[in-house]
């Protein structure tokens, strides 16, 4: 019979697991808790958690079918009902999809490489109903955006969008991991847009893929990181969000100085359009001939805060006024 035993962090055993997932090509980083089963001392499987999110996931391939799996899941369960949540995600390679499939957990969507599901009491369902009921137009458009915070970029982009018949619909990233909190950048923009009817902001849920929210604990290369998160995000935006809500186009702004971000929008481009969902780049905004960027806008809050109006709303200004200054 094997036990599941939990890993203390900077143990002997934590080194250990290390090593076993290394060997596997995996970098193991960023958990809340790790659980192993030994055989003779030796790790032959593991879990880990971070926040609501099970990952790191491996059983060895001379160990499958002996009842390990189910083991492993109920600690890393366990580990995250006694945190409050009441919603679980698994971010696996494919080949594991039956394996959480069988435990009553649902496929949000899937590539060649990897699976995303997810469990519990609030699901992808339930998110996309809340926003279903309050619209009721037969097409959209969208832009997903951070808004860290929002700037007259960001506006430039809204009111090329609004060039088009279509109503917006603005998606507000709901990772924790910004400089402004989701509750920041999400009231801001949201009181911003509060008087214009064709314009409908929500948070964007965990179904909007930010490169905070997912591991990358199976990727060798920033390329194949790349590479996946794209796929995945576009297809659970194409052929389960955009199809829910009826939207047919996404903006995007140009991205000249990130060449990452801007190899994310080619790729994205792509695979959006194999789905049926048009996209849209508009060459971002310039003042005095510099292009409006909030890491600069950011910075000068920090060093020089009257600096930050010329790239603001004055309702913007305010808010953020009252936040950093008193």
């Amino acid at each position: 019979m094997f036990y599941v035993d939990k890993i203390i962090k900077g143990s002997s055993s934590e080194k250990a697991l290390e090593e076993f997932l290394l060997d596997k090509e995996v970098i193991y980083e960023d958990v809340d808790a790790s659980y192993v089963i030994r055989d003779a001392g030796d790790i032959i499987a593991t879990v880990s958690v971070k926040r609501n999110l099970i990952k790191f996931f491996y059983i060895d391939d001379a160990y499958q079918g002996e009842g390990l799996a189910i083991e492993l899941i109920n600690s890393a369960l366990e580990n995250i009902i006694s945190k409050g949540y009441r919603t679980y995600f698994v971010f696996t390679k494919a080949k594991n999809e039956n394996i959480f499939t069988s435990l009553s957990m649902d496929l949000i969507e899937k590539t060649e490489d990897v699976v995303l599901l997810e469990g519990g009491f609030f699901k992808y369902a339930d998110w996309i109903q809340n926003i279903k009921k309050d619209l009721d137009k037969d097409e959209y458009s969208a832009i997903v955006m951070n808004a860290n915070p929002l700037t007259l970029g960001h506006e430039y982009l809204v009111d090329k969008a609004l060039e088009e018949a279509r109503d917006l619909i603005i998606f507000v990233l709901e990772e924790d991991a910004s400089y402004f909190s989701t509750k920041d950048r999400y009231e801001i923009v949201k009181n911003h847009y509060h008087n214009n009817d064709r314009v409908h902001v929500y948070k964007s849920g965990p179904y909007i893929i930010s490169r905070a929210t997912f591991p990358t604990y199976f990727l060798k290369k920033d390329t194949d990181k790349l590479k996946v998160y794209t796929e995945l995000d576009a297809k659970i935006f194409a052929k389960r969000i955009a199809k829910d809500l009826n939207i047919k186009k996404r903006y995007f702004g140009t991205e000249p100085i990130d060449k990452v971000t801007e190899k994310y929008n080619e790729m994205m481009k792509k695979i959006l359009f194999e789905y049926g969902v048009e996209s849209e780049f508009i060459e971002r905004k310039k003042i005095n001939n510099e292009y409006i960027s909030a890491s600069k806008l950011r910075e000068g809050i920090e060093t020089d805060f009257e600096s930050i109006k010329k790239y603001l709303s004055q309702d913007v200004y305010e808010y953020l006024k009252e936040r950093c200054l008193h």
